[in-house]
């Protein structure tokens, strides 16, 4: 287990990383009040009875949560209701740090300074645990999950027509080329349900496994994974732009011509992509 010196280092890095994210988020105009939430496995096991003076009670995860992989693990999480514009001020205000209890069952907030912890985890926390357990289970190397309110891709959502996804990717991946670049393999398409529950989690999840990266929930917002909370941003960022494009060529009347099959398949041999 790394010193205590070490261990805050490494969570002042998370928060700095997360800062800056939260900023571009705001300034995008995706973050909306408390719109969003972003996660982060610190990737270090730890030592329960090395930290019980910094650990406050345990509470439970809930029916349907379970983190088998993530036990002893730090997770550095987005709190209830905090604002993007302010975690980008002061991260230590926004976030908080939780530790999950050995048998993967419950959390306990982890405080080193022994003063009040100044959040809750985001009501979208069983989305994030579940997601951050697969990836552990499966050896990812993406320890990073954001959620956010892209303007255009929710809109997207929201038209039926593109509610589908062999429509929607075989659209999008068209709008220019980064988009089949960042992301070759499109986006995973989750039909709304209820924020912060089960339910969404676990299609999300499905979704992940299927091996999709960037996942859109209907009506609400957008998700992405990665090794990275920038690079996170930088996916839901390049998809949303294939996004404006296809709406601004709608608005203009005209749907729009698109990458054409030799010209995908050109990108996908000059960049090796799958």
């Amino acid at each position: 287990m790394k010193s205590d010196l070490q261990l805050q280092e490494l969570l002042g890095g998370l928060m700095r990383r997360s800062s800056e994210t939260a900023r571009y988020l705001w300034q995008k105009g995706w973050a909306e009040a408390n719109a969003g939430n972003l996660s982060i496995n610190a990737r270090l096991k730890t030592d329960q009875n090395a930290m019980n003076d910094c650990l406050t009670e345990k509470v439970l995860l809930g029916e349907g949560v379970s983190c088998k992989h993530l036990g002893g693990c730090l997770i550095l999480i987005s709190g209830t209701g905090a604002r993007f514009r302010d975690i980008a001020d002061d991260p230590e205000k926004g976030m908080c740090v939780i530790r999950i209890t050995d048998d993967g069952k419950a959390y306990q907030y982890y405080n080193p300074a022994a003063s009040s912890v100044q959040s809750k985890p985001t009501s979208e926390l069983a989305t994030h645990l579940k997601l951050h357990d697969y990836l552990a289970g499966t050896h990812s190397v993406s320890k990073v999950v954001l959620h956010t309110h892209p303007t255009e891709l929710v809109a997207l959502t929201h038209i039926r027509k593109f509610w589908n996804e062999d429509i929607f990717n075989g659209i999008i991946l068209g709008m220019l080329p980064e988009v089949k670049v960042i992301l070759s393999e499109g986006a995973g398409l989750v039909d709304y349900a209820l924020p912060g529950s089960v339910r969404l989690a676990d299609a999300t999840l499905q979704k992940l496994a299927e091996g999709y990266r960037t996942i859109l929930w209907q009506k609400h917002g957008c998700l992405a994974v990665s090794d990275d909370p920038i690079k996170a941003f930088d996916m839901i960022d390049i998809l949303n732009k294939g996004a404006q494009v296809l709406l601004n060529c709608l608005n203009a009347g005209e749907m729009p011509e698109g990458l054409s099959k030799s010209e995908l398949q050109e990108l996908e041999a000059a960049f090796n992509l799958k």
